[in-house]
């Protein structure tokens, strides 16, 4: 996962027009004249996994169905893994990401996903954000049942859920019906959450899980604040794409850039395509700092307008022209009333 930091400020400040025209050209399958231009090529379709590689819990997995067995983390089982690490042996590897490895496990007879960390600095920050979530106790976010950290290692213990959204996404169209669920479903989530006193920072498809019963959850607090944090300048929150403006320029995250990035997620589930596909990471966040969004023009969103006109607002450049969450909501209530007056 790319994650934005202080620095990106500077590229996106201090960049000159000519330095960035000639980064644009280096960087996109095609030479535009200008960066309105540049926008007809920003959406490529997703690639349709052909493997089972996927992601959950904000980690890439491939998962071999047939060599999954979960192993116990109870006390003093858990102790041993943090003080001496896991034994050499199979395990039922979920999948590894840039901080550490998830597997399946048994904890307290139940199965569950945990994520086993290398304790350093930054995994460190990740893991203490994660504590965040231990205290949101809602139906759609991933349930976060315990964080320990030995002198080597760090463990996270989870809720198991299935694929992601992503996932979702590159292998099949969603209903209307769909996309309007899972929409409301996390906007309800990222209400608890504002709630509360947290900020996601990283909403995005790879972060919305499916559990078995079908409920969205979001997932993978790693990059989440406090709204009272006074001291952020060693963290790092975002994925290029999803970020939004203020954020990019160096701002703390907010509510408000929590609901632009869900905005973003929304246009996903209507367009299937993932943001500036293909772009480099510095050419997305310029393209966000000037106002530019994914392309929308010809897709029919199955409600005259009204659900492309939602998500268009909560992407405004200006984060006080955003709905709040539960104006969202309502709206989305009556999209659903919509389609059942349809039936």
């Amino acid at each position: 996962m790319f994650s934005l930091c202080s620095w990106m400020y500077v590229i996106v400040k201090m960049a000159s027009p000519r330095i960035v025209t000639s980064v644009l050209k280096n960087l996109s399958p095609r030479s535009p004249r200008s960066v309105e231009n540049l926008r007809q090529s920003l959406t490529p379709k997703t690639p349709v996994r052909k493997d089972l590689r996927v992601e959950n819990h904000g980690i890439s997995r491939t998962v071999d169905r047939n060599h999954l067995s979960p192993f116990n983390i109870d006390t003093p089982n858990r102790v041993k893994i943090l003080n001496n690490g896991l034994q050499n042996v199979q395990r039922s590897l979920l999948g590894t990401g840039s901080f550490g490895r998830v597997y399946k496990a048994s904890y307290k007879g139940n199965e569950v996903a945990a994520k086993i960390i290398n304790r350093r600095k930054d995994s460190d920050l990740s893991v203490n954000a994660e504590k965040h979530a231990t205290y949101l106790n809602h139906s759609n976010i991933v349930k976060v049942l315990g964080i320990d950290q030995g002198t080597s290692l760090s463990l996270i213990t989870m809720e198991l859920c299935g694929t992601s959204l992503q996932d979702l996404l590159d292998d099949s169209t969603l209903e209307k019906e769909e996309r309007i669920r899972i929409w409301k479903a996390i906007s309800c989530a990222l209400d608890f959450c504002h709630r509360a006193g947290v900020v996601h920072a990283d909403v995005k498809p790879k972060n919305i899980l499916m559990a078995a019963d079908g409920q969205p959850k979001l997932a993978d607090f790693g990059s989440s604040v406090l709204m009272d944090e006074l001291d952020f300048s060693s963290r790092k929150h975002g994925t290029p794409g999803y970020a939004a403006p203020e954020v990019i320029q160096g701002d703390f995250p907010s509510p408000a850039s929590d609901i632009y990035s869900l905005g973003v997620l929304a246009w996903q589930m209507l367009s299937q395509k993932i943001p500036f596909a293909g772009f480099h990471a510095h050419t997305i966040l310029y393209l966000t700092g000037k106002g530019k969004r994914p392309i929308d023009d010809n897709l029919d969103d199955g409600f005259n307008g009204t659900y492309k006109k939602l998500y268009r607002d909560m992407w405004s450049q200006d984060m006080k022209k955003r709905p709040m969450l539960r104006v969202i909501i309502n709206k989305l209530s009556n999209m659903e009333l919509r389609i059942v007056g349809i039936r």
